[in-house]
């Protein structure tokens, strides 16, 4: 066969395949936070070395934090480069994403600044008008079309005692099929399993919600950061598969490149705390293939245990996800999703 009609045959196809479905990233990026202060928020760690607001650095109670908050020199110079590290990672995925769920952004101008950077930049952008303490939210950005349309977003809010990042969901029409999609960002490690049960049932009580009659209609696709292990028990995720929807981390750990989406270093541990949680009509459709998680090597690197009084001193692990701070790009591995 001609080599042009090779090319000819491999776009066509190519050009096929991205007709018929649908692809969908969910990306912790790990504090994409801007250079400017937000008094509304405990934002001074993100902030210029020497910045007035690097004061408020002194009431943390932990010296390694606080300390650490005021050393950090956050500025435009290291912001833009975040954002092109994120930009060609994004860009390196082999299939062109169609929504775009972000996980721990600070607001609507660091992702209009991301995608500013991407090679195939989106016409939707939702960002999430709730924050936690930090300023920390989700965002979905989305490429609209024909056959992608978008129709709506909410926030459901995770009622703690104290501020943490709500739920938002966007409502999406995919070849005349409701679609909605939730981006989660579930309380920390740091807090007790029973934060992230209230996260569940509050994504769970929007699934049933009585104000979106249609939603029973609506095929759901819940992603993000749930911060979930799985010896948690009660385990958070048993209140969504009883609520219908299936979690897709079976196929996912199928994956050959990487033992999960996150590496917790002092305990040599990987997890799947970044999933995808569908609907039962949804998941049948799903193959092996329809999802990854995107490792490169420019968001992978080697994680080497360098504290002297650690039992695991000396201890290196290859193809972890590489932060920031470490010439990388984000604690988390993207996870990408095509529905066929």
């Amino acid at each position: 066969m001609h080599l042009f009609t090779k090319y000819i045959l491999f776009t066509s196809l190519l050009f096929s395949y991205s007709c018929f479905s649908m692809t969908i990233m969910s990306y912790n990026v790990e504090n994409l936070f801007d250079y400017s202060d937000d008094p509304n928020t405990t934002d001074e760690q993100f902030l210029p070395k020497g910045h007035k607001s690097k004061k408020q650095c002194r009431k943390n109670k932990s010296s390694y934090r606080k300390n650490q908050c005021l050393r950090f020199n956050w500025d435009e110079k290291q912001f833009k480069k975040k954002l092109k590290r994120l930009a060609k990672v994004i860009n390196s995925s082999n299939k062109k994403i169609d929504i775009l769920a972000l996980i721990e952004v600070e607001n609507k101008f660091v992702v209009e600044q991301l995608n500013d950077q991407l090679k195939h930049p989106f016409d939707k952008i939702v960002v999430a008008a709730t924050s936690d303490k930090r300023g920390v939210r989700t965002a979905f950005l989305i490429r609209t079309s024909k056959d992608l349309i978008w129709k709506s977003d909410r926030e459901w809010k995770v009622k703690l005692k104290r501020r943490t990042r709500t739920i938002l969901e966007a409502k999406v029409t995919w070849k005349k099929k409701d679609y909605c999609f939730f981006a989660n960002h579930w309380p920390s490690q740091g807090s007790k399993t029973r934060a992230r049960i209230t996260a569940a049932e509050t994504l769970v009580d929007a699934l049933a919600n009585p104000k979106n009659k249609d939603k029973k209609e609506c095929t759901v696709v819940a992603t993000g950061d749930f911060n979930t292990l799985d010896h948690e028990v009660p385990s958070p995720f048993s209140y969504l598969r009883e609520a219908g929807l299936v979690d897709l981390t079976a196929k996912m750990r199928k994956s050959k490149k990487t033992l999960g989406t996150y590496f917790y270093g002092p305990r040599l541990a990987w997890n799947y705390l970044d999933r995808f949680f569908v609907s039962k009509s949804l998941a049948k459709s799903i193959r092996k293939k329809d999802i990854s998680i995107l490792v490169s090597k420019d968001n992978s690197g080697v994680w080497e245990q360098k504290k002297e009084k650690s039992n695991y001193y000396g201890t290196r692990v290859v193809g972890t996800p590489k932060r920031f701070k470490s010439g990388g790009v984000s604690d988390h591995f993207p996870i990408v999703l095509t529905i066929p």
